[in-house]
């Protein structure tokens, strides 16, 4: 792998950054504000798909995948069973066809990829000294990296499009015993594994392709060696995913199993495996709080990250004496989390009080703890200052 690296150093005055700051202040109030409701539609979104999948568990039924019951068309089925490709799954351009359920492509371009690196330096008078240090890498990715907005596009430039491309096929029918699954859970279908090309697809290949295609042990190569690829070679390889048990909750249309509708939602589960709809419910309640507490992160961060952002000012002043900059920056960082666990919690809780109590008062009470415990963090911060480095002391 090669590796080139570019390293960049520049000075921002104090009076730059002070003028950086307060423009940015802006921007960090947007982000403030747009994280309550994002906190409330993550609640929402989640107090739905809890109420939907409460009511689908006491409305599923358990039925046989051999024999399709007329008197259950339209009700929310769980179904397990043997799922099975009644049709091959092919990419026919590139010479493969398969008895499977699902067929990954996977193309890959040799390309360069940059990284950066940024450390920054506060000097006494309030100016700051950054050194960016960028490096180049050879690197397979499965999409196209843009050259164009590297710092060095002239030295390291990639192709502007990739000949050949990744894509997800599916076999036009997948039946578990009498019933069909539409398209919807055909996407969920997980669970390939690598599959090894021959010569035999290489022959089915499509003329125009094979020009350009060679066999490369189990993939396909576009370049000149693959011992020693250059920017622009492509290498193209297949996984599947064979038949396998599997189980389902879905309505029943006719001998298709879909997505069932609901007032506050949508059930459409699916898993590996012979798994029964207790189980699966189960699953489906821990992906939904797995994704609630996953946004309600990004959320409460983009509140922090707004807060530091509109008080940011207030440290670049002080850093006219880097130390005192410093502590200032410490301290806004702490009042900035202290404020956005709080402000955040709260929120979170008002949205549950009305259909879990339990759930709305338990963030309640983590918001009041919150407040306890950084009051305490932050009059100790106040009472016990950080020492003043050496290089400060006159």
């Amino acid at each position: 792998m090669s590796d080139n690296t570019y390293t960049e150093i520049s000075t921002s005055s104090y009076g730059s950054r002070i003028g950086k700051s307060f423009s940015g202040v802006i921007i960090g109030l947007v982000m403030f504000v747009a994280s309550f409701p994002l906190i409330c539609w993550n609640e929402g979104r989640s107090v739905e798909r809890i109420i939907t999948l409460d009511e689908g568990r006491n409305l599923v039924v358990d039925v046989s995948a051999n024999q399709i019951d007329p008197q259950n068309e339209g009700a929310l089925i769980h179904v397990m069973g043997r799922a099975i490709n009644t049709k091959p799954v092919s990419d026919k351009s590139f010479g493969v066809s398969e008895d499977a359920l699902k067929l990954k492509r996977i193309a890959e371009m040799y390309q360069w990829e940059e990284t950066k690196k940024t450390t920054k330096t506060k000097n006494m008078g309030g100016s700051e000294t950054t050194q960016t240090t960028y490096s180049y890498n050879k690197v397979w990715k499965d999409r196209l990296i843009k050259s164009s907005s590297f710092k060095k596009r002239e030295e390291y430039q990639n192709p502007q499009s990739m000949a050949v491309r990744s894509v997800a096929i599916s076999s036009p029918q997948i039946m578990i015993g009498q019933f069909e699954l539409n398209g919807e859970f055909k996407d969920k279908i997980n669970g390939y594994e690598d599959y090894s090309l021959s010569i035999d697809n290489f022959n089915a290949m499509g003329d125009e392709l094979k020009a350009n295609l060679k066999l490369d042990g189990d993939q396909y190569y576009m370049g000149d060696n693959s011992d020693a690829p250059a920017i622009g070679d492509i290498r193209v390889r297949y996984q599947i995913v064979k038949s396998k048990d599997m189980s389902v909750v879905g309505a029943q249309r006719g001998g298709v199993i879909v997505s069932y509708a609901m007032k506050h939602g949508a059930i459409a589960l699916l898993q590996s495996g012979n798994i029964s709809s207790n189980a699966m419910f189960d699953k489906a309640e821990l992906d939904n709080s797995l994704l609630t507490w996953g946004i309600r992160f990004g959320a409460l961060f983009l509140m922090f990250l707004g807060l530091t952002i509109i008080f940011k000012p207030l440290s670049v002043i002080g850093d006219f004496i880097p130390v005192v900059g410093n502590v200032l920056s410490a301290g806004i960082g702490l009042v900035a989390g202290v404020v956005t666990l709080v402000l955040g919690f709260v929120t979170m809780a008002i949205a549950w009080l009305f259909c879990r109590p339990i759930i709305g008062a338990s963030l309640l009470l983590c918001a009041l703890m919150f407040v306890v415990g950084g009051s305490k963090k932050i009059k100790k911060r106040i009472a016990t200052p950080p020492p003043i480095p050496e290089q400060y002391v006159v």
